[in-house]
């Protein structure tokens, strides 16, 4: 992702929404082959601190905006050695459209089975992988 206009979001995707009955709740496994990924309309380098490098982008679909600031923080010297640093994002959706919704999505090189993915209720362990009809 570079500064500038028309670049790569780094991973949000927008769906076509075509419930059965709900929008949004309804979302069914055709939806993966109904998605276009974003591009940003803005990115500028913001923050002055010299401990944390930020990245804001906006992107504007239809009459929406998704604003998203990503961030890095540095390892402070004398840091414990199994300190790691997050990268962290903080996001602003301005949302308008109907029968779409936006994902974050970032391509994973997984060596397990499942992943145990939280939610509002609490967590759900999920296959990592698509082979056959039943996953």
């Amino acid at each position: 992702m570079l500064p500038g206009t028309n670049t790569c979001t780094g991973g949000f995707m927008l769906y076509d929404d075509l419930p059965l009955a709900y929008d949004v709740w309804d979302a069914e496994i055709y939806h993966f082959g109904c998605k276009y990924e974003l591009q940003s309309d803005e990115v500028e380098v913001v923050g002055g601190n010299p401990l944390r490098a930020s990245l804001k982008t906006v992107t504007r679909i239809g009459e929406s905006e998704v604003t998203a600031t990503i961030s890095l923080d540095a390892i402070p010297d004398g840091a414990a050695a199994d300190w790691r640093s997050w990268i962290r994002f903080d996001v602003v959706v301005d949302w308008h459209e109907k029968h779409k919704f936006v994902k974050f999505a970032l391509r994973v090189d997984i060596h397990a089975p499942t992943a145990t993915y939280s939610t509002q209720y609490g967590t759900i362990e999920r296959l990592t992988h698509r082979n056959a009809t039943q996953d």
